[in-house]
């Protein structure tokens, strides 16, 4: 008994390194605008003018590999997405769809999104990633320009 003991512990000491290498690293991003704020009055096409939409990450920096990222819409009123964008300088805006106010898709390299959240609702995606820069962004017509894009850093 104590050698299938001792055989057991010595099988998951080589385990558990493998497994908490592969496991996912989470990130928690919030999709928010100003209609999430108490007493606010700004509303539709005047929160985009004001640039009054944004998301917030508990991370902006992450290892390469699998990265789940978890996101949840605040907004009282909106629905919103999270698309991930690999890009190779995240301060250079992103080629513009002017008739429908939002990035033009063809133009950029998606590696997933959680799309269509409506108020109060999350999603997830989980995605290989390797190292390089991205942007998280909300492509809904007006969100992108109204604020909905943050920076994301991949490290080796």
């Amino acid at each position: 008994m104590k050698l299938k003991l001792l055989l057991l512990a010595s099988l998951l000491s080589f385990v558990s390194p493998v497994m908490a290498a592969t496991a996912p690293q989470i990130v928690h991003v919030g999709l928010i605008d100003a209609s999430d704020i108490k007493g606010a009055n700004i509303m539709g096409s005047e929160m985009m003018k004001h640039g009054m939409m944004s998301l917030q990450a508990d991370a902006n920096q992450v290892k390469s590999g699998i990265v789940e990222f978890q996101a949840v819409n605040f907004s009282h009123v909106f629905q919103h997405e999270m698309i991930v964008v690999s890009v190779d300088d995240p301060t250079k805006p992103l080629a513009m769809e002017d008739s429908v106010s939002k990035a033009d898709e063809k133009q950029f390299k998606s590696m997933g999104e959680v799309s269509e959240l409506q108020s109060g609702k999350s999603g997830s995606l989980s995605v290989d990633l390797k190292p390089g820069k991205y942007l998280l962004i909300c492509n809904v017509p007006g969100h992108l320009m109204a604020g909905m894009s943050l920076p994301f850093t991949v490290v080796q």
